[in-house]
């Protein structure tokens, strides 16, 4: 949150630069710390499948479009073969499975090729790579929770090796099939093995992301925004944030405070740390706000705990969740989600 804060203000290249490096380095600690988090969920059950009938071409073409460049940083050419095939899958889950597969590939192949598409005869997505190779004594291993082949100096930017373990899991919550076929030095193809439909299904749209401010983001749409939060440089920080946004924020450290101000102020939205003092906790103190108001105001809670019976607790009931570190375009996704909600039930 500092780190973007600065951002805006700063001016001169050089220390821009600076800031773009350190930027970085928060960057890979919180995918680090996400991985750790997909696999508390995985282990809570607490992730739903949504399965959809679905064209599989926009979902391929965007996971290119997003690492064709990061390949060819490290030297790799990754190809993608159009495909207009419709299948059956969840097609957030799915997405996250291949992007997984991709990414392992580029970070431990070293240089030559990657390939993804579909092949439709065996109805199968792959991606093949020509790279190092898998010996044929690891390829069971490598599905385990921090196991690495290729990285034996654990050098943090080829990750935790929680990839795969996390693409196992995925698969097996989806009903699928995957398998791997590899020799040293002769390289990978991981093939999802899932449902292709040929024709007369109805096929939906994929949701398109974006990184940008909605538009309740704005001055000229300000919103009073309670934060709860009892780490003052974490309260201090997300206050900066949102009041450069042109909002008006509440700060409370506890549960008390937050009621407090609830009743004298009127409360647009709330974001809350789970984890309080004397024992408070962000859920408790979201539903007696909303008791309070008889209204569903929407509501985001932030947590750096990721014990599976919390994550199933939250999960329970249906408060959009944040993981500690988080960046500010995820803070924005998931204000908008519960916003959304919010009106859906006016």
């Amino acid at each position: 949150l500092f780190g973007h804060i600065l951002g805006e203000r700063l001016n001169d290249t050089q220390n821009k630069q600076m800031l773009k490096k350190i930027s970085h380095s928060t960057d890979s600690l919180a995918n680090l710390l996400d991985s750790l988090l997909d696999i508390s969920r995985l282990d809570a059950g607490i992730i739903t499948i949504n399965r959809k009938t679905f064209c599989i071409n926009d979902l391929l073409s965007h996971i290119f479009q997003q690492y064709q460049p990061i390949a060819a940083k490290e030297g790799i050419i990754l190809h993608y073969i159009p495909s207009h095939v419709t299948i059956v899958s969840d097609p957030q889950q799915l997405e996250r499975v291949i992007r997984n597969l991709v990414v392992n590939a580029i970070k431990h192949m070293g240089k030559g090729r990657i390939i993804l598409g579909v092949r439709r005869a065996t109805s199968q997505i792959v991606i093949i790579d020509n790279g190092l190779g898998i010996p044929e004594n690891e390829q069971k291993k490598i599905f385990n929770e921090f196991y690495q082949l290729h990285n034996p100096e654990r050098n943090r930017s080829k990750g935790l090796g929680l990839g795969l373990s996390i693409v196992q899991r995925t698969i097996q919550l989806l009903g699928h099939r995957m398998s791997l076929e590899s020799k040293r030095n002769q390289g990978c193809k991981f093939a999802i093995h899932l449902p292709i439909i040929k024709k007369n299904q109805e096929i939906i749209d994929l949701p398109t992301t974006s990184n940008t401010q909605d538009s309740i983001f704005t001055t000229e749409n300000a919103q009073n925004i309670l934060i709860i939060e009892d780490e003052e440089e974490l309260l201090y920080g997300l206050d900066i944030l949102l009041r450069n946004w042109g909002h008006n924020t509440f700060l409370a450290v506890n549960k008390q405070e937050a009621l407090d101000l609830s009743k004298k102020n009127s409360i647009h939205i709330i974001i809350s740390d789970y984890q309080l003092q004397n024992n408070d906790n962000g859920i408790d103190i979201i539903l007696s706000i909303r008791e309070q108001y008889q209204d569903q105001i929407p509501a985001v809670l932030v947590t750096g705990n990721t014990t599976p019976s919390v994550l199933e607790k939250i999960s329970a009931h249906h408060i959009p969740m944040l993981s500690k570190p988080y960046l500010p375009n995820e803070l924005v996704l998931n204000l908008n989600k519960s916003i959304l909600k919010h009106k859906l039930t006016l």
